[in-house]
């Protein structure tokens, strides 16, 4: 199980639209949002961050688990 997906973009409005418009079907709406990231995912819980990438550098991205004992 995954806790969150986060995915460096070049462009974050472009790929804000984007994922709000592909992830919509499955009952996922915008999260938390500023000028460098924007949070998507069921209500409240948001699950995938797009970062925007001032730096220029490689795409990039991270998974990260959670785990029950």
């Amino acid at each position: 199980m995954f806790d969150h997906i986060g995915v460096r973009v070049k462009n974050l409005e472009a790929a804000a639209r984007l994922y709000a418009a592909m992830l919509a079907p499955l009952g996922h709406v915008p999260g938390a949002r500023d000028k460098t990231y924007a949070g998507f995912g069921p209500k409240g819980r948001s699950a995938l961050w797009l970062h925007a990438d001032s730096a220029g550098g490689k795409p990039r991205g991270d998974v990260v688990s959670t785990t029950t004992r």
